[in-house]
C-alpha cells in the first residue's frame, strides 16, 4: 500500500492531468527540404545506427504475417527499452554549460517524460483490463469442462452460455456517453496525450551537443511505440493516423518513416475487413467465443443439446484453451516491459535533473 501510495504520489507530482481523444497514431513524413548534417560524433553516430538497425529489424520482424500483435509488440518495447538506456547511459556525459535553446529541449524532455509517465500507468491500465477479460475467458473454459456432462443439463447449458456472453460484451460493450467500447474508452487521455506530443514535436538544430539529438530520437521512438501500443490495445479505433513530422537527416528517419507506412496500411486493411480488434490475438479469441456462443443458443433457445454438439464444442474449447493461456502469458510480458519503461524514465529524469542542479550549485 505504501509503493502504491508513493507511485501515485509522483505521478500527482511530474504527471500531468490527461484530457479525453481518441486513437493517436502517427504516419511519419519527412519534410521536402531535408537538413544539413552536422559533423558526426562518434557517440551518436553509434545511438543512431543502433536505433535504425533496431527499426530495421522491427520492419522484417512480422509474427503470422502480422505487425499488430503481443510477440511482435514486446519486440517494439525491447527496441524502446534499449534505445531508453543508450540514453541513460549517456547523461553523464552530458557537457554543460549548454545553449538557451538547448536549454529549452532539455526542458521539452523533463516535461515529456513525466507525460510519459502518465502514458505508461494508462497502458498498464488497459493491460490490466485485458487480463481480467482472459480471466472471464478462464471461467467460461472452466464451465465447458466434458468431464461435467454439462450438455445434459439445459441450467449448466444456460450458465456457460452466460459466461460467454460475458466475453462477447468485454469486447462489444458500449459507453453510454461517449458510444465506444471499454477498451476504447479506457485510452481516451492516453491518445490525449500522445497526440499533443506528436504534435508540437520537433527536432533540435543540427549543431546541437549529442546527448540533445539522442534524447530527441528516444522521445520519437517512445511516442511511436505507446501510440502503435495504445492503438493495438483500443478494440474500434474510429480516426486514421495522424502526422508526425520528423527529419530526414536521421539515420533512423527512413527505416521509421517505412515502418509506420506498413502498420498504416495493415490498420487500414483490419478495419476494412471488420476485424473485431486491431490486435491478432483478441480478434481470434473472440471469433472462437462468438462459435461457442452460438453453439449454445441453439442448445439453450432451441433445446438441441447433444453429445455431437458437446463434441464440437470441446474441439473449439481447445482452441480457446491454447489461445486464452498465450494471451494471458504475453500480457504479462508485456506489463513488465511498461513498468521497466516507466521505471527507467523515472532514473533518467532523476539522474538528469541532479546533473543540472550540481551544475548550477
Amino acid at each position: 500500500m505504501a509503493h502504491q501510495q508513493q507511485g501515485s504520489s509522483l505521478i500527482a507530482t511530474i504527471g500531468s492531468a490527461l484530457t479525453a481523444f481518441p486513437y493517436p497514431q502517427f504516419a511519419i513524413r519527412a519534410p521536402s527540404s531535408p537538413a544539413t548534417s552536422p559533423l558526426p560524433d562518434p557517440s551518436l553516430m553509434a545511438f543512431e545506427n543502433d536505433l535504425a538497425r533496431r527499426l530495421g529489424q522491427l520492419q522484417q520482424s512480422k509474427h503470422d504475417g502480422s505487425y499488430l500483435n503481443l510477440p511482435w509488440l514486446r519486440q517494439a518495447l525491447d527496441a524502446t527499452l534499449v534505445t531508453n538506456s543508450a540514453v541513460e547511459t549517456l547523461i553523464p556525459d552530458f557537457e554543460l554549460p549548454y545553449s538557451e535553446r538547448e536549454d529549452r529541449w532539455v526542458g521539452e524532455y523533463l516535461d515529456d517524460s513525466a507525460k510519459l509517465l502518465d502514458v505508461c500507468n494508462a497502458l498498464k491500465d488497459q493491460i490490466s483490463d485485458m487480463i481480467h477479460y482472459q480471466t472471464q475467458l478462464q471461467l467460461a473454459l472452466h464451465l465447458l469442462d466434458t468431464r461435467d456432462n454439462w450438455w445434459t443439463s439445459d441450467i449448466k447449458c444456460q450458465r456457460i452460455r452466460n459466461a460467454l456472453q460475458e466475453c462477447l460484451l468485454t469486447i462489444r460493450s458500449k459507453d453510454d456517453i461517449q458510444g465506444q467500447t471499454r477498451f476504447s474508452s479506457k485510452f481516451d487521455s492516453c491518445n490525449s496525450t500522445l497526440r499533443r506530443m506528436a504534435d508540437k514535436l520537433a527536432a533540435p538544430i543540427v549543431k546541437s551537443k549529442p546527448f540533445v539529438t539522442a534524447i530527441y530520437g528516444a522521445k520519437v521512438n517512445t511516442i511511436f511505440v505507446c501510440g502503435i501500443a495504445a492503438a493495438a490495445l483500443t478494440v474500434k479505433p474510429r480516426r486514421p493516423l495522424s502526422s508526425l513530422h520528423v527529419p530526414s537527416h536521421f539515420l533512423w528517419s527512413a527505416p521509421l518513416i517505412t515502418l509506420q507506412h506498413r502498420l498504416k496500411e495493415e490498420m487500414h486493411t483490419g478495419k476494412t475487413n471488420g476485424s473485431t480488434a486491431l490486435l491478432g490475438e483478441l480478434t481470434g479469441i473472440d471469433a472462437i467465443v462468438k462459435q461457442l456462443h452460438d453453439i449454445l443458443d441453439d442448445a439453450v433457445l432451441l433445446k438441441m443439446s447433444s453429445k455431437e454438439q458437446a463434441f464440437e464444442l470441446s474441439q473449439l474449447a481447445g482452441n480457446l484453451r491454447e489461445q486464452s493461456e498465450e494471451l494471458g502469458k504475453g500480457l504479462g510480458l508485456l506489463e513488465h516491459q511498461v513498468n521497466e519503461l516507466f521505471r527507467m524514465l523515472v532514473n533518467s529524469r532523476v539522474t538528469l535533473l541532479n546533473l543540472i542542479s550540481h551544475s548550477r550549485s
